[in-house]
């Protein structure tokens, strides 16, 4: 028998909340196979079975529950008669069903009903007579799980689930999206060849699906309108963004960068990287230089960093996330393209850990893409500080007495000002822009 527990996705993780079951009590599951998606403060994730076997739930969609308790458990098909045989007989009793000496219950030692006559006898339960009625299953066809050879309620509900894999024809892709976004496949029409569901079948089934959820609705004053349910992750921004402008004292610097240097640079290196790369490289080492920036305000102490975790403001369909490069002061320019890379692809892929996601000591967060010359962003509490980067437009400067184009860039940081005071923050910028007009300085570092 195998245990299901709350999984501790992070350090910081004690419970998590159970939002959907994907598989019913009593199906058969396989290893690896999803069981369920959880919810925590950060992210939502899915739990998959630890073995092959029959599910036994322990806990019910909607509960919130601490991290290691039992939440289901994988049951051998012996441990699973021992489990359910008593809920059967009892739904057996209510339905009139095994009463009386002459049709035994599921969970007596008498002899079950026999089907058939001669030599073609079937040993079946009450229970899964009435089943297999109900659905008009042949019990020759139906495999015994139980010991002696009976056919009960929890066989046929086997063989029905196998009998709707089979009817069902869908890629594994289609199969798998389908699983994680709650599709029923029966109700999907398959564009593909036989007519065989494919991913996209399922894609625009799900998006039909979103449309039907919202609602188009006018109001008192003839204005159309249409309600959207919020996403569980939007549901954990709107909260966590609540919380941060309500318990922040934000202040806003901002500085002109002057981008010459790093732009020659980046065009002149043997490896491809991105502006973002650049910046997060120049940031992780300037907060080496400025700890109270890298910083937590926990009641009347600030607890300083010495290993900078730099968060990453991520756009997914899901909402915006903020995972964490570990370590990025010890990281090279190189290194740090690369895991940039990779935690905005497990972003968008939903395949980021709790530790990437609450454990950040400063956040960066660039819409320079959009076009948007400068924004204020909001402290991402615990940090206490965070840089909004815009994007690069040309600006004539006096250079020597003459005009000269120049690409720019605004870097805006936004500070609580119960942690840091005005010229600690101006500090930090101040050493942001040098880096960044100079970056030969420390590419080498």
């Amino acid at each position: 028998m195998g245990k299901i527990v709350m999984p501790k996705l992070g350090l910081t993780m004690k419970e998590g909340k159970i939002t959907k079951w994907v598989k019913k009590n009593g199906d058969m599951v396989y290893e690896g196979e999803t069981l369920l998606h959880i919810e925590t403060e950060k992210l939502s994730n899915e739990v998959v079975s630890v073995e092959t076997g029959i599910l036994h739930i322990l806990k019910e969609e909607g509960l919130t529950v601490a991290v290691a308790e039992e939440i289901a458990e994988i049951l051998s098909e012996n441990d699973a008669l021992e489990v359910n045989t008593g809920t059967e007989s009892l739904q057996d009793a209510a339905s009139g069903e095994g009463v009386g000496p002459a049709t035994p219950r599921e969970n007596d030692n008498s002899s079950p009903a026999v089907a058939g006559t001669g030599k073609n006898q079937i040993r079946a339960t009450p229970a899964s007579k009435k089943l297999a009625k109900e659905k008009s299953v042949d019990l020759a066809l139906v495999t015994a799980t139980r010991s002696d050879g009976t056919i009960d309620k929890r066989a046929v509900q086997n063989y029905l689930a196998l009998e709707k894999d089979h009817q069902v024809a869908a890629t594994p892709l289609a199969k798998r999206e389908a699983e994680k976004s709650g599709i029923d496949l029966d109700a999907v029409a398959g564009t593909g060849a036989r007519g065989k569901i494919i991913e996209e079948d399922v894609l625009k089934a799900k998006q039909a699906g979103q449309k039907d959820v919202e609602s188009d609705s006018v109001d008192e004053l003839g204005r159309s309108y249409r309600r959207r349910p919020l996403s569980s992750l939007q549901k954990v921004m709107a909260r966590h963004m609540s919380e941060c402008a309500a318990t922040v004292a934000p202040v806003t610097l901002t500085a002109e960068v002057d981008m010459t240097e790093s732009t020659r640079m980046k065009k002149s290196l043997p490896f491809k990287t991105s502006f973002t790369a650049i910046m997060a490289t120049v940031v992780s080492r300037a907060l080496v230089k400025h700890p109270g920036i890298n910083a937590t305000l926990a009641g009347d102490e600030l607890i300083e960093y010495s290993t900078v975790n730099l968060g990453i403001a991520v756009d997914t369909e899901q909402g915006l996330l903020v995972p964490a490069i570990f370590s990025a002061e010890q990281k090279s320019l190189v290194q740090i393209t690369d895991d940039l890379g990779g935690i905005a692809s497990r972003a968008r892929e939903g395949k980021l850990n709790m530790d990437e996601l609450t454990c950040g000591t400063f956040t960066l967060t660039n819409l320079g893409m959009f076009g948007i010359d400068r924004f204020t962003p909001i402290v991402n509490i615990p940090e206490v500080a965070i840089l909004g980067v815009g994007n690069i437009f040309d600006k004539y400067v006096d250079i020597e007495g003459a005009m000269v184009k120049r690409p720019c860039c605004s870097f805006s940081l936004t500070f609580d000002h119960r942690a840091i005071d005005g010229a600690g923050g101006a500090r930090f910028l101040a050493t942001v822009k040098e880096y960044m007009e100079n970056p030969y300085s420390w590419l080498a570092g």
